[in-house]
């Protein structure tokens, strides 16, 4: 044969059966997902390696469906973009999963991938606390695994905590500390080999401690000295002896030059004392009312500041009818701070001064003294409460000047005082108490300080003279018992605008005439 004719015949052959081959039909069989593990995969969106081959052509041929579910190493579903890209987050591994499925001859035929995408690991911190606090300044970083030398520790701050008073910290001995399932230990730099997590080494410290020095200084005013109290910060102190003065009567220790604020030395007439202090002795007059000390029988007590008082009762022998009586300021320079309980009851004494050491009244103590006219305070005296049934039945008391130290006045106070024709109230009083003025039948007005927050039930029942209370604008009373004024000649009252607000009504039902306040407007911050 020619050599020509045959290489011709080669040749067409082979193109045939290119031809034949390229034409070759390929079923479902023949497609391929092809998909391969990855590692060290950065943060974002990050799109999946998956193939699959000649796609085109087969979702031609059979109209493929597509699907591709992700979950990642806890579990949770992970959301897919159009099939191709998810959301990449350090130190997590992702399991993908895709599955080509088509129906062929009425039966669902798939393929299906499974591979698994993992992140890249976060860097780790080594991070240093001090004080209960992370410092950012003396962070290290480095890439997951890696060692960190012991010479790349910063070293050890000194830190002390907070200052506490009169307590003073002295550094002993200073390291870091890593914590460990008993406890901690020392770091080491087997604590820094082939880090996989983040790790907080602690600063760890042991002080010495010294205290500051405390004082009470004492100024007499005039008495006998007493020498400075010093002792170490919280040390317990006792109370000192008390001074003595010449026609004087120790009244306490204060704070404070004007003698307002008592010291108190309790509990056990001793303290821990933890500030300084200058303390201030308050005398009392011993010539002012104790020309008939004698006439009193008195019981020692000791007070919840800590001080030594008398509480004194008349002497049952003594005629005490038609006297003008001064409690007694005290004796043996212990004061007299309070009466017992009827003290005076159904004596019928004329007057009375209160001197300005006295701070206890008692239940009923001028009970029924029908004569008692006058009722005295001195300006200074440290009173804060008059009992119950104190001045009950003082039928001839024409008026009371209630002294600022007041805060409080019990029930039935002035019960029955039908000559009671002035009252001036405590500015500090707090609340009028039940029946406190029941049946003052000569008291004509009242004019109420800003402090009463309430009136109780019937404290000014029966107190048919009573036509005018005054409530200012800025009063702070927000409640007043129904019946309190009840069978007074009141016939209009002007009250806080705090009852309008409220709609509070204590005079419903009655002929009073009820106006309101305007409300007080608050003051702008500038």
């Amino acid at each position: 044969m020619n050599k020509k004719l045959f290489a011709a015949i080669i040749i067409i052959a082979s193109f045939a059966a290119v031809l034949t081959s390229g034409c070759t039909e390929k079923d479902f069989s023949d497609l391929v997902i092809a998909a391969e593990n990855v590692s060290d995969v950065p943060e974002g969106e990050y799109y999946l390696p998956y193939t699959i081959n000649d796609y085109s052509y087969f979702d031609e041929k059979y109209n493929l469906d597509l699907s591709v579910t992700v979950f990642d190493q806890a579990n949770n579903k992970v959301e897919v973009n159009n099939n191709r890209s998810i959301t990449v987050k350090n130190d997590n591994v992702y399991t993908v999963t895709v599955i080509c499925s088509a129906t062929i001859n009425g039966k669902i035929e798939s393929k299906t991938k499974i591979f698994t995408v993992t992140a890249k690991k976060s860097d780790i911190l080594v991070q240093f606390s001090i004080g209960g606090q992370i410092r950012d300044k003396y962070t290290i970083t480095v890439a997951y695994g890696e060692t960190v030398d012991m010479s790349a520790i910063p070293a050890i701050p000194n830190y002390y905590p907070p200052k506490e008073d009169g307590i003073n910290k002295t550094i002993v001995s200073k390291e870091w500390v890593v914590k460990t399932e008993d406890g901690t230990e020392p770091l080491a730099q087997k604590h820094l080999e082939n880090l996989e997590k983040s790790l907080i080494i602690y600063g760890q410290y042991e002080y010495s401690f010294t205290y500051d020095t405390v004082s009470i200084v004492f100024d007499s005013n005039g008495g006998s000295e007493v020498e400075t109290i010093s002792v170490l910060y919280s040390q317990t102190v006792k109370k000192p002896d008390d001074p003595v003065k010449e026609n004087a009567i120790f009244g306490g220790w204060f704070t404070d030059e004007e003698c307002t604020e008592i010291f108190s030395w309790q509990p056990s007439s001793s303290l821990s004392l933890t500030k300084n202090y200058t303390l201030y002795a308050k005398w009392l007059n011993a010539n002012v009312s104790n020309q008939y000390a004698d006439d009193y029988y008195y019981a020692l007590s000791v007070d919840d500041k800590g001080y030594s008082f008398y509480t004194v009762t008349p002497k049952s022998d003594v005629d005490w009818t038609g006297r003008d009586i001064a409690i007694p300021v005290g004796k043996d320079n212990i004061p007299v701070k309070g009466l017992s309980t009827n003290a005076f009851r159904d004596k019928q004494i004329k007057s009375v001064y209160f001197h300005a050491g006295f701070s206890r009244d008692t239940d009923c103590a001028f009970y029924n003294c029908t004569a008692l006219e006058t009722v005295v305070f001195a300006d200074d005296i440290l009173l804060t409460y008059i009992d119950q049934e104190a001045f009950y039945g003082c039928s001839s008391l024409t008026g009371i000047a209630i002294p600022d130290s007041v805060t409080k006045i019990g029930d039935k106070a002035f019960y029955g005082c039908t000559s009671l024709q002035s009252v001036t109230l405590s500015e500090n009083l707090t609340q009028v108490s039940k029946d406190v003025f029941y049946n003052c039948s000569s008291l004509t007005e009242v004019v109420f300080p800003d402090s009463v927050l309430g009136i109780y039930e019937n404290a000014f029942y029966g107190c048919s003279s009573l036509a005018s209370v005054t409530f200012s604008q800025t009063s702070s009373l927000t409640w007043i018992s129904v019946g309190a004024f009840d069978g007074t000649a009141l016939t209009e009252v002007k009250l806080p605008y705090y009852f309008a607000e409220n709609n509070l009504t204590p005079f419903k039902d009655t002929d009073v005439s009820v106006t309101y306040h305007d409300k007080v407007e608050e003051e702008e911050e500038e």
